[in-house]
């Protein structure tokens, strides 16, 4: 329900790891591997291809932090 709110109001929705990419581009993440990987363990769903996409983007994409 927030995301089709923000949809109607113009505000930007990002997910949670739009905001991890974020932190590392802003430089309070040094890498967003580790941090994906124990969102991870803790439970959040993340598919194989958008893992990889978001490491790539990360700058990360030979999986190493």
């Amino acid at each position: 329900e927030a995301r089709a709110v923000a949809g109607e109001r113009g505000i930007p929705v990002i997910g949670s790891l739009g905001v991890l990419l974020a932190a590392k581009q802003r430089g309070h993440l040094a890498a967003v591997g580790p941090v994906l990987d124990r969102m991870v363990e803790l439970g959040m769903f993340v598919s194989t291809a958008l893992r990889a996409r978001v490491l790539l983007l990360a700058g990360e994409a030979d999986g190493g932090s």
